[in-house]
């Protein structure tokens, strides 16, 4: 599904309208280059450290990293659309140091 912001669009192959949807993978499309973003919220990242934790993954879940993370209070279609419009609109907000570019081949 894409849904188009502004000055941008969003590609997703998930349905976000999912009950307890905690993360979600999409292509951000922006002045023309194409980027990979990841959402999360606190309670999945909660839950990965938890299950490293166990597993022995990260230090044993000590710490969490993702490339291209943003954490959004909740996963839907609004939150991703505006929090990715509001770090365009910022400015000082540099779009590849949050998101991972795409190269195209």
């Amino acid at each position: 599904m894409e849904f188009k912001g502004k000055s941008f669009s969003i590609e997703i192959w998930h349905d976000i309208n999912e009950s307890m949807l905690q993360d979600i993978e999409f292509h951000l499309t922006y002045k023309g280059q194409k980027y990979f973003g990841w959402a999360f919220t606190i309670a999945k990242i909660n839950e990965v450290m938890s299950n490293h934790k166990k597993s022995g993954e990260s230090f044993h879940g000590a710490y969490f990293w993702v490339s291209g993370l943003i954490i959004l209070e909740e996963i839907t279609i609004d939150h991703l659309m505006s929090s990715i419009s509001d770090l365009i609109s910022d400015g000082s907000v540099v779009i590849e140091d949050v998101f991972v570019k795409i190269n195209d081949e």
